[in-house]
């Protein structure tokens, strides 16, 4: 029997038709959810790009002016320790140093300041995923923004559309803007989260 004959069998078979049915159904899923949340993530940045607080104006000028932030590093930006970033070794953390010595430096321009504190506040459990993140691409980059809530295992990801319907998920549950999107969003917790990666 030739090959051409047992895959036209092989595809007949009632279990192979259901596994095409279900990942025809997961592909439009995830063409669904990519686009809710390629929207809400790009509200997201702009709204901390322009908020209403004191240094707003002076970043809007920033991002009309076309600026932005080339100095400040990830590690440049969190206290030490900080939870699943730092990896101490023989009392020397690995993101940051020599720790007695280490302090947080401000962003020149205030703006990545701003985004790690935003970020933090819209993170359900108050702790964005800084690892698959980079501090200089916040203010113009969408995705970079999205890394915040992705789990460390998307780090090597360069897009959103590069990312599966699990990873899409994860934003959903950890970022606060997709309340309005997830009933009885407030009720999930680490569970739904652990729940959606098997």
């Amino acid at each position: 029997m030739s090959w051409e004959v047992l895959l036209q069998e092989y595809i007949k078979r009632p279990d192979f038709q259901i596994w095409l049915h279900a990942k025809t159904v997961e592909e439009e899923l995830r063409k669904f959810v990519l686009s809710i949340v390629s929207n809400e993530i790009k509200i997201l940045r702009n709204k901390i790009l322009t908020s209403n607080e004191s240094e707003a104006l002076h970043i809007k000028t920033i991002k009309e002016a076309g600026i932005t932030c080339t100095e400040c590093e990830t590690p440049n930006l969190l206290e030490c320790p900080t939870s699943q970033f730092c990896k101490k070794t023989s009392g020397v953390c690995q993101k940051h140093g020599d720790v007695k010595s280490w302090c947080p430096k401000p962003c020149p321009l205030s703006l990545c300041d701003r985004f790690k504190r935003k970020l933090t506040r819209k993170h359900k459990f108050k702790s964005p995923c800084w690892e698959n993140t980079d501090a200089k691409c916040w203010a113009t980059s969408d995705f970079e923004v999205a890394k915040c809530f992705l789990p460390k295992t998307y780090v090597l990801k360069k897009s959103l559309s590069e990312v599966d319907t699990v990873g899409l998920l994860h934003i959903c549950i950890n970022c606060k803007a997709f309340r309005v999107w997830i009933s009885g969003w407030d009720q999930l917790d680490n569970t739904a989260t652990q729940v959606i990666c098997y």
